[in-house]
């Protein structure tokens, strides 16, 4: 189940530190569907998820789904 934490506001600033010290392949961005399905959930809900909870989230329900064929 998601929890409510604060979000990953300093995403940003960790991927220019990455850029700015030549270690871009240290840093893990998500993919766009994760920021679109958070932005629905918290108009649904209120409650702001952190992005790697809604992407393990993604990756249970891609599990589930492939052992349901």
């Amino acid at each position: 189940m998601l929890k409510s934490k604060q979000p990953d506001s300093n995403l940003l600033y960790r991927f220019y530190e990455a850029v700015k010290n030549n270690r871009l392949s240290s840093i893990h961005l998500f993919h766009s569907d994760v920021y679109y399905i958070r932005e629905a959930l918290f108009n649904r809900t209120g409650v702001t998820y952190e992005l790697k909870e809604i992407e393990s989230a993604i990756a249970d329900a891609a599990t589930v789904a492939k052992e349901s064929d």
